[in-house]
């Protein structure tokens, strides 16, 4: 929801030489349609089941800096997927800032009304908390740095 996940996934696939897997971009292309689209003509559960059917490819995957919608992560069995396929990164924002860059959400079918978006921030984000492997503060930082520091803290947890 505007945290940055496809940009600084971007920025980081630079620093670390790997591919890029944007799984809201990867579901458009393979439905031939836009998220918002499949919202309004499929329903939000069946594109829940197209994303729970990505998230099973996850761990055949190397090298790959994966980039997830902001629901992608809720359902438990897509925890444990992604807990133990890789390295979990929580990119963290206040609402606020969040709302500033999403702006009206007209292609954000959750953030188009901003109470249930400032609820589904408060139910979404204890549970990215306890996914991650590291929680990144990005309201002050640009995606570069962002990505810095998640390549930093990944190749140190590889030594430790």
């Amino acid at each position: 929801m505007g945290s940055g996940k496809t940009t600084v996934a971007k920025a980081l696939s630079k620093l670390a030489q790997w591919s890029v897997l944007d799984t809201d971009a990867h579901i458009e292309s393979s439905e031939n349609c836009s998220i918002t689209s499949l919202f309004e003509t499929r329903g939000e559960l069946y594109f829940r089941a197209l994303e729970f059917e990505l998230c099973q490819t996850l761990p055949h995957l190397s090298e790959t800096i994966v980039a997830t919608g902001g629901g992608f992560p809720i359902p438990k069995i897509n925890q444990d997927i992604l807990r133990s396929s890789g390295y979990v990164v929580y990119l963290s924002s206040h609402f606020d800032t969040l709302q500033d860059r999403v702006g009206t959400g007209i292609d954000r079918p959750l953030f188009r009304d901003g109470a249930k978006a400032r609820d589904l921030y408060a139910s979404r984000t204890p549970v990215y908390s306890a996914l991650s492997h590291l929680s990144v503060e990005t309201d002050t930082m640009t995606a570069t740095e962002i990505a810095q520091v998640i390549w930093d803290n990944y190749c140190n947890q590889r030594t430790d």
